[in-house]
């Protein structure tokens, strides 16, 4: 630094310059390595070949084998490594109980879905067989709503019925003999709506009064029933509305008691006492036909009489089946049971009985004298008593309120049917007797707390103190139909009975070549009402009829399409 701040600074630069070594920019080139000469694998081949032929000749019988290359034997050992333990027997007994329990609770957990594929097969192996308008008698329930619907007539000739058959009795009406005035109504509605009917004014004029035939009734309201029962109205001074009170319960009285007799002597087919809590439909004579499914019964095809009714209660309390077991009014139950696919079925229990239907009397789920418990079926094993007992139990704690579900129940495998079933006279008849009592609040053994009001009363047929109904028509529609054309839909209300649907539906037939209906009906009182008949807990949920090529003249020309519910 001193140096270059000198005067003589460039003399002094240029000798450092001089000074500093010299470093080559780019080293010498080493020489390259030797090229390698690589060998196939048939020069390795032939030296194996003279190696050995070399040393059959010395006599040695080690080979040295080179490094580059050397020959697989034929066949290699395989050696595998040690396990990490070896188990005894008490640890493979160990794992084999792990394994079972494994498999056992797989087992528990499946049931469900064990129990669901039971269920598809014993309702495909069970299905019931409807194909013609028959076979709808195998509903027992009473309909509330009436949905029709077709694409081939408008149904506001429903609303132009003529008040003159709505006040006739429930029989066809002679076209020949029938009223003028009645027939020149008739002939208004049939040319303002249907003109296909007035070629033939006389058939005309019977086909409309059965279908008003089919959309009336006869019905009865229940009057409130005075608080100590007829004793205050009997009073020596009672009052207008105390005589009135009186008045109004002996009239359904006389209407109730005109039904017995009426049934008795075969005039009424059908007729149904409706109260808040349950629904009692008693059938004679005209009433059905249907396929029974009681494993009792002498026939498949039932069909009830003046001398053979029968009658379904439904649903029924336990309280209610105590006053008819201590008034001797037998009944039966249905305990309805799915049929398992193999003999031990999910969890090994027996086969069901005939049919997947167990039949008892009513000492079968009647409260026993010790309690709430339930009684074992007549005939039950000993075996069966403890499974009995414990039944009994879930269903004592089911009616007090609790949550309950029973292994019965989990599996799917029992349902049981609230529907009381009666057969013959005697025990229909005794039936009757025993709920007028109670209905009036006359002394009964075992009998529970009358209801404020006196049961509905309705029957397709007149009888005493009843008025004549007819359904309300709620709406007809003419709706667009997506694929073209239209739809013409009408919704009915009102009571109408099994018979009277059918008839319906087949009056039908008469106008249109296809048409449907969607049948509704109070499910708080008739479920389960088929337990006894092959649609067991289902019921007619619709219909669709269609004619066929080969016309209408016969049953055969006819398609009927049912579809269930449950």
């Amino acid at each position: 630094f001193i140096s270059l701040c000198s005067a003589d600074w460039p003399r002094a630069l240029l000798g450092a310059m001089h000074a500093a070594p010299v470093v080559p920019a780019v080293a010498a080139a080493a020489p390259p390595p030797a090229k390698r000469i690589r060998r196939g694998a048939s020069a390795f081949i032939r030296e194996q070949q003279v190696r050995r032929s070399l040393a059959s000749q010395s006599g040695d019988a080690l080979v040295q084998v080179s490094d580059d290359f050397a020959e697989a034997p034929a066949q290699a050992p395989v050696a595998f490594a040690e396990p990490i333990s070896v188990s005894s027997s008490d640890a493979t007994e160990g794992i084999e109980r792990y394994y079972d329990a494994a498999t056992q609770g797989r087992r528990r957990l499946d049931g469900r879905s064990v129990a669901k594929e039971a269920l598809q097969e014993s309702k495909s192996a069970h299905e019931p067989v409807l194909l013609s308008s028959e076979d709808m008698g195998n509903d027992l329930s009473v309909k509330n709503t009436l949905r029709l619907s077709t694409s081939h007539l408008s149904f506001r000739w429903l609303r132009r019925l003529p008040p003159a058959l709505l006040c006739q009795s429930q029989r066809a009406v002679d076209g020949a003999k029938c009223s003028p005035l009645v027939r020149d109504a008739v002939m208004e509605v049939c040319r303002e709506c249907l003109p296909s009917l007035t070629e033939a004014p006389d058939k005309a004029v019977r086909w409309m009064d059965r279908i008003t035939a089919c959309m009336s009734w006869y019905q009865l309201d229940g009057p409130l029933r005075p608080e100590n029962g007829l004793q205050q109205a009997r009073a020596p001074a009672p009052t207008a509305e105390e005589r009135a009170a009186r008045r109004r319960v002996e009239e359904w009285d006389e209407a109730y008691r005109s039904l017995e007799v009426l049934l008795r002597q075969g005039v009424v087919p059908t007729f149904s006492i409706v109260t808040d809590r349950f629904t009692v439909s008693v059938f004679g004579e005209g009433s059905g036909p249907w396929v029974s499914s009681r494993p009792g019964s002498t026939s498949q095809q039932q069909q009830p009489t003046r001398e053979a009714p029968c009658a379904v209660m439904c649903p029924s309390m336990d309280e209610l089946r105590m006053m008819l077991q201590e008034n001797h009014v037998p009944f039966e139950v249905a305990l309805l049971r799915i049929d398992s696919p193999a003999a031990g079925g999910a969890d090994g229990a027996s086969e069901p009985k005939v049919g997947g239907r167990w039949p008892a009397e009513s000492e079968a789920i009647v409260p026993s004298v010790h309690g709430s418990a339930l009684v074992a079926a007549p005939g039950a094993t000993a075996a069966k008593a403890p499974e009995e007992d414990t039944r009994a139990e879930l269903w004592a704690l089911r009616r007090d309120g609790e949550s309950v579900v029973s292994p019965e129940d989990m599996l799917g495998k029992v349902v049981l049917s609230e529907a009381l079933w009666f057969e013959g006279a005697w025990r229909v008849h005794a039936l009757l007797d025993v709920l007028r009592q109670h209905f009036l609040a006359a002394p009964l053994p075992a009998s529970p707390p009358p209801p404020s009001r006196l049961p509905r009363l309705i029957s397709p047929s007149p009888f005493g103190h009843a008025t004549a109904r007819c359904a309300e028509v709620i709406k007809t529609q003419t709706l667009q139909n997506p694929t073209g054309g239209s739809v013409y839909t009408a919704e009915l209300g009102g009571f109408f009975f099994p018979r009277q649907v059918r008839m319906l539906l087949e009056m039908l037939r008469v106008l249109l070549p296809s048409f449907s209906c969607a049948m509704l009906a109070d499910a708080r009182h008739h479920t389960g009402i088929n337990a006894y008949t092959q649609l067991g807990m289902r019921h007619i949920e619709s219909v669709e009829c269609e004619r066929t090529q080969g016309g209408c003249a016969a049953a055969a020309g006819w398609k009927w399409d049912f579809k269930l519910g449950t």
